[in-house]
């Protein structure tokens, strides 16, 4: 019985104690923005000059990395950013109270901030806007905030698709010069990645934080910068690319095995493989952007192409120096005697049958000795 009255009445001051503080943080609330000591308008300064430049500290963290789009050169994150800063207008003492939440975002002086290489911005509104702004009893101002970025990604694709690109989060201020404002990264972990990030064709290896300062004609402006180090998983560029390509071109070579009579089979087996070819090369290019330089993909589609088209050529001219008639009396014939009593179209045929594989051979060996 005596246990049950210490415990009801250990709850009734708890209870107690946390109305006091709800009111509390409402009085302090109420006291430091009265209109006649606060102005949201007026840059907070820092500890050691009122007129001094303001000092951001911030920290990010990268909850998913959701497209990266390489026709586009784009990248679109699920980002947390904080922004920390001092105002000295906003100390207060309390005894109850660790810090304030504020109801309401635009209460306090906040920096111009914004994503240099940003495309798209948008905000997280369901069930409400993801955000809080926190006062600490010094006058430190904690503003989180939760966004979706699509950026800018200057991205080199000459070893397409075996490359790595470097792609960055560039933060800066709008107005502000590092006269007014600087922003610095956290000491310790300034950005962070959840571990079950999974990227669609590319695996995160490495992410970095720096500075990113830029002048122009208006002053120097502070800036903060992300790298993310980004590689692209080949294998399934291998198995859907690669693959097929090869054995569209070993198809090619299938009419310097048939008879030399077989003018319509020859012929129109290595114009369907060129066309098949050629329209998944424009399908290849259709998915990415237009640049001015060679990627590896287009020396393997280029060069494959034109083995396909040389093995055209080929039975074309053969076509054109005329049937062989002899070719089924040279079959039981050893290679040697075969060779020798062989009109030219057939030893063009006998030539073709072994060079286009090895000069095949050889191009894969130089190609992935590159790439």
């Amino acid at each position: 019985m005596d246990l049950t009255v210490l415990i009801i009445f250990m709850c009734g001051l708890c209870i107690h104690d946390m109305d006091c503080s709800v009111e509390e943080e409402h009085n302090i609330i109420e006291t430091l923005f009265a209109p006649e000591l606060y102005s949201k308008d007026i840059r907070p300064g820092n500890v050691d000059s009122p007129d001094g430049p303001t000092e951001v500290t911030s920290n990010l963290f990268i909850r998913n990395i959701e497209e990266i789009n390489t026709k586009n050169m784009d990248f679109t994150v699920d980002i947390t950013f904080r922004q920390q800063w001092i105002d000295p207008r906003l100390k207060f003492k309390a005894s109850n109270v660790r810090y304030l939440t504020l109801p309401k975002e635009d209460m306090v002086w906040r920096p111009d901030t914004f994503f240099r290489n940003e495309k798209e911005a948008s905000f997280h509104l369901v069930p409400n806007k993801q955000y809080y702004v926190r006062v600490f009893p010094d006058g430190t101002i904690l503003y989180s905030l939760r966004i979706k970025l699509k950026l800018h990604c200057a991205m080199n694709l000459r070893r397409y698709p075996f490359d790595t690109q470097q792609c960055k989060i560039h933060i800066a201020s709008w107005s502000h010069t590092t006269d007014t404002l600087s922003y610095l990264w956290k000491e310790s972990d300034p950005v962070h990645v959840a571990s079950n990030i999974i990227i669609q064709n590319m695996i995160l290896k490495d992410f970095n934080s720096g500075y990113c300062n830029v002048k122009t004609a208006t002053g120097e402006y502070s800036c903060l910068s992300v790298e993310l180090t980004l590689k692209r998983e080949s294998s399934p560029y291998v198995a859907t690319e690669y693959i097929p390509y090869s054995m569209i071109v070993s198809i090619s070579w299938a009419p310097f095995w048939l008879k030399q009579k077989d003018t319509l089979a020859r012929i129109g087996i290595t114009l369907v493989t060129l066309f098949m070819a050629s329209a998944k090369a424009a399908d290849i290019n259709e998915s990415l952007p237009n640049v001015a330089y060679t990627k590896a993909i287009d020396v393997w589609t280029g060069c494959c192409v034109m083995f396909i088209f040389t093995a055209f050529v080929v039975c074309v001219v053969i076509n054109w120096l005329g049937e062989d008639e002899k070719e089924s009396t040279l079959v039981k014939a050893d290679a040697v005697a075969r060779w020798n009593n062989a009109s030219l179209t057939l030893k063009i045929d006998y030539v073709a049958r072994f060079v286009f594989p090895l000069v095949f051979i050889l191009f894969n060996i130089i190609y992935w000795s590159i790439y």
